[in-house]
């Protein structure tokens, strides 16, 4: 049994979150047994049979009593992941060194989760209980890494050169090296057999049989722009968006052979775009800047901004939706989470948890 210090974490218990600096020991199960707070202030609703843990807590719900995210830390090496047996709270992996922590990623039901960086990379596949270090990855700068629904299909990019499939729930792994290119995202549909991978300038590679071949696009998502951040995919694969780092969103109806600009007179224009998520009809968005966060409803036709972070901040930078596009989440440098249930209408802050965070799912 080991006894551990966590300090400024994030808790779940149905949804329920708090911060501050607890002690607790592990038992066999990798649950937290004995906790106690030794700091922090807690509202909400009291916890009585959390395995000894008291104190009061406040938080938000999915629809299936579990809100399923992630979050990294940006540099100091370390993330969190809820306990599989119950939710209950966000523990420490083992240690895994200095990591810059680039992406992370997990199945609809949580139990298949990957992260990527640097310097490093780790795979889980019972709901982070425990990890095992992806060691294909070993001193490789992954950029990105997405997880089809059931966890099987596992695609990840590397920065120069390669992309990497795994079709076994991320035991292993094989490379495929596209043209050269510079690789920043990753996308796959929720079956796998859709996956696409973007290049720093708007070169797009689709694959429709699982990963096994590649093709690239004849042009760019838009020539003359430059440094694309982000894309993201409907469960389908058919409709995808993407945002460039300072250009436009651009969206897909025909799996990526084509794109074109959302239209500018209704949508944002031109930003210094960050992040974008999608639900699984693409009917709901969001998309993150330097400067702004921005909702749709209707598949990119109209956009609401929901944030005027100020030029420069960085407040908000990364984005998530879930499926249904009911739950949305943000996080960024600023150490706070933002959660929306209710299709990005309202929004809740998290308590802030003392870290510059790089990735949500």
């Amino acid at each position: 049994m080991e006894t551990l210090d966590i300090k400024n974490t994030i808790m779940f218990s149905n949804g329920l979150g708090f911060s501050g600096t607890m002690r607790g020991s592990t038992g066999s199960t990798g649950v937290f047994d004995n906790l106690s707070v030794n700091s922090g202030s807690f509202t909400g609703v009291t916890a009585s049979s959390v395995y000894g843990v008291t104190g009061r807590f406040t938080g938000v719900t999915s629809s299936n009593g579990y809100f399923n995210m992630l979050t990294l830390e940006g540099s100091s090496g370390v993330f969190y992941t809820p306990t599989p047996t119950d939710g209950i709270l966000y523990k420490q992996i083992p240690d895994t060194g200095i990591v810059l922590w680039k992406a992370i990623s997990m199945s609809a039901n949580g139990q298949y989760q990957t992260a990527v960086g640097n310097t490093g990379s780790w795979t889980s596949s019972n709901y982070g209980n425990t990890w095992t270090s992806i060691t294909t990855f070993n001193n490789k700068h992954m950029m990105d890494i997405y997880i089809s629904s059931t966890g099987q299909y596992q695609l990840s990019c590397e920065y120069i050169n390669n992309i990497f499939i795994s079709d076994d729930y991320g035991t292993t792994w094989k490379s495929t090296i596209l043209n050269g290119l510079s690789f920043t995202n990753a996308t796959v549909s929720s079956s796998g057999q859709y996956m696409a991978v973007l290049g720093l300038l708007g070169n797009v590679f689709n694959s429709s049989n699982y990963g096994t071949s590649w093709s690239m696009n004849s042009t760019t998502i838009e020539p003359g722009y430059t440094s694309w951040r982000d894309i993201t995919s409907s469960s389908s694969g058919q409709f995808l968006t993407a945002c460039c780092y300072n250009g436009y969103i651009s969206q897909s109806y025909d799996y990526g052979a084509t794109w074109s600009r959302f239209n500018t007179t209704t949508s944002p224009g031109k930003q210094v775009w960050c992040s974008i998520a999608i639900s699984s009809t693409g009917q709901y968005q969001i998309a993150s800047s330097f400067y702004d966060v921005w909702i749709s409803s209707n598949s990119g036709v109209t956009w609401t901004r929901i944030l005027n972070q100020g030029p420069g901040k960085y407040i908000y930078i990364q984005v998530a939706i879930s499926s249904t596009g009911q739950y949305q989440a943000l996080c960024g440098y600023e150490n706070n989470i933002l959660l929306s249930s209710d299709y990005g209408v309202t929004w809740s802050t998290l308590p802030n948890i003392s870290k510059a965070l790089v990735d949500i799912c």
